[in-house]
């Protein structure tokens, strides 16, 4: 009952927490039997979050053990479904509980369930896959070995990919890939168990790696950023574009990692230049690709609403700023932060609502506090959309005024873009791919 009340609310938390969600191939997913459900971890337990809530099947999952450090949390946690595992850093006499999380795991596979691990073992907020730990092919392979593999357990493998993973209101990208059974692996484990967890991890690291953005060399990340950047906007101006045409925002940057490797550094340097430029001058490059300039009512109207919107400042300001504040000096590791601070801003938005309803119910009629309520999450929703409308607003008068004042700069800047475009995402590029 707990995971289900919570689950509806992370999924409200979660379409405001991200401007854009796509989930791809969710047919992926069988739709009853054991599933053994495994992907990359860049986001700490907000991976977690967004996968229980886009999924139609409740999920079991994995997760650090340091966490059920009190007896109200194990309360909790179990609740949600979570299930402590025990890595080194918790100490080695502790790795002799996994034992009881693996029989835990067995017997949601004989319940027909889902369970979530990361094989990773870490999260870390990068755009690669690490190298993956033996502990689901373990967990997988214990439960089919002890019923002659009889438990039909499926494995899925999804990709988790987020376009800025430490920021607040940007993309969120999953993939899930086919499903394979784990019967593929039983003459191999009966033969050599070792091998077989080899073989497991090697197609479960294939499998993942398809449905992530991975890039390579290290040295490029930055870079790479930059071509995101200029790929997603291209595609909105020029959707017909050999080389982006009918991709969505993961398989365009996808499509990019690919050319990383063979950019020659004359080309690297003309796009941080280009960077460089827009940064000197305040400006973004959606701007300069031409793309934002379109009629729209909510902009007309907004002005009409700005008591409406100082009103929301007036409530939700203080939560957010709380939320931002305490993640800013409570995390230290950067993996953290995102999801520290997705917790904080909503357990606060969470706690004032609940708060407010019951003012309202002992105040006035439960009818009225519940059209309160409502009230409150709309002003909490719109505040918000009104805020970043404002922020676009601001950066469009500031290229209006520059391209008044200073029009050979930005069809400089306009020049250049074009035949860093023409120059990276040409016919001849995607012919090589």
């Amino acid at each position: 009952m707990i995971y289900k009340i919570l689950k509806v609310l992370a999924w409200i938390a979660v379409k405001i927490y991200f401007r854009k969600i796509s989930c791809e191939n969710e047919v992926n997913i069988p739709k009853k039997g054991a599933v053994l459900l495994v992907g990359n971890h860049p986001n700490s337990f907000l991976d977690a979050v967004v996968l229980a809530v886009l999924m139609k099947r409740p999920l079991h999952f994995l997760a650090r053990s340091d966490v059920f450090d009190k007896p109200w949390k194990q309360w909790i946690l179990s609740k949600l479904h979570m299930i402590p595992i025990y890595r080194l850093q918790e100490g080695k006499e502790n790795l002799g509980k996994n034992e009881v999380t693996f029989e835990r795991c067995q017997k949601l596979f004989e319940a027909g369930q889902i369970v979530l691990i990361f094989p990773e073992g870490l999260s870390i907020a990068e755009k690669r896959l690490r190298k993956l730990k033996k502990g689901a092919a373990k967990v997988a392979f214990q439960s089919e070995a002890a019923h002659d593999f009889g438990l039909d357990i499926e494995v899925v493998c999804v990709g988790i990919n987020y376009s800025h993973p430490t920021q607040a209101r940007q993309a969120l990208m999953i993939d899930f890939a086919k499903p394979f059974p784990m019967k593929d692996f039983k003459e191999e484990y009966q033969a050599h168990p070792a091998q077989a967890i080899h073989s497991l991890n090697e197609e479960i690291e294939k499998r993942i790696s398809d449905k992530i953005v991975i890039i390579e060399p290290r040295n490029r990340e930055h870079f790479a950023e930059q071509l995101f950047v200029l790929g997603r906007n291209e595609s909105k101006k020029n959707p017909e574009n050999s080389f982006l045409k009918n991709l969505n925002d993961l398989r365009i940057e996808q499509r990019i990692t690919t050319l990383l490797p063979n950019i020659p550094p004359k080309e690297i340097q003309k796009v941080e230049d280009y960077f460089q430029e827009l940064q000197t001058y305040h400006l973004h490059d959606v701007f300069i690709a031409g793309n934002t300039f379109k009629n729209n009512i909510f902009y007309l109207s907004s002005y009409l609403t700005l008591p409406l919107y100082y009103l929301g400042l007036l409530f939700y300001y203080p939560l957010a700023n709380f939320a931002h504040q305490t993640a800013e000096k409570k995390v230290k590791n950067t993996q953290f932060y995102t999801s520290v601070h997705f917790a904080l801003h909503f357990g606060m938005v969470l706690l004032f609502n609940l708060f407010l309803f019951v003012f309202l119910t002992f105040i006035f009629h439960f009818i009225y506090a519940l059209l309160g309520l409502f009230a409150s999450l709309f002003l909490g929703y719109f505040t918000l959309n009104f805020y970043e409308w404002k922020q676009d607003i601001i950066i469009k008068r500031h290229y209006l005024r520059l391209f008044k004042k200073n029009t050979p700069l930005i069809n400089q800047l306009k020049m250049e873009r074009k035949e860093i475009i023409k120059s990276i995402f040409s016919e001849s590029r995607v012919l090589s791919k």
